[in-house]
């Protein structure tokens, strides 16, 4: 007997409007530069309200490190900080294409994400990778991201 599980694709329809992408880069953007110039940005709720990092608590200051070529220093302080990098990317190549460019990039994207669970496979490893941060390794996390 197969086992088989059945995601919708969740990054598909979210690249496909254009309008949601233009708004997501202008949040990364302006949440960025306000951490570039030293303003610290939204808080975390989860941080703020239960004093336990987020599983996204790091992030920005990662992404930072990774986009300065700081590979190491990225993956101690968060280790996604590459596939926030990675949708990044997604969101502004989604801007720009061409229509039909993108109408065949993001059918393909469709197809990865029905055969491979990629972004549900991503989305249960960060919670994983929380879970195992709070667990076994708090002292260093607090130290990262607190």
């Amino acid at each position: 007997m197969q086992l088989s599980w059945s995601t919708p694709p969740i990054m598909t329809p979210l690249l496909a409007d254009r309008r949601l992408c233009l708004v997501l880069v202008g949040v990364v953007v302006g949440h960025f530069a306000a951490a570039e110039v030293g303003l610290s940005g939204w808080q975390c709720p989860v941080r703020h309200t239960l004093h336990v990092p987020c599983p996204g608590c790091g992030l920005t200051r990662a992404t930072k490190l990774l986009l300065q070529g700081e590979w190491s220093h990225s993956l101690q302080v968060h280790a996604f900080a590459p596939a926030v990098v990675l949708f990044a990317a997604l969101l502004v190549v989604s801007l720009v294409l061409p229509i039909a460019w993108r109408q065949f990039g993001l059918g393909a994207l469709a197809k990865i994400e029905q055969r491979t669970h990629v972004t549900t496979l991503i989305l249960l490893a960060l919670v994983g990778y929380w879970l195992v941060r709070i667990l076994f390794f708090r002292s260093s996390l607090y130290l990262l991201v607190m």
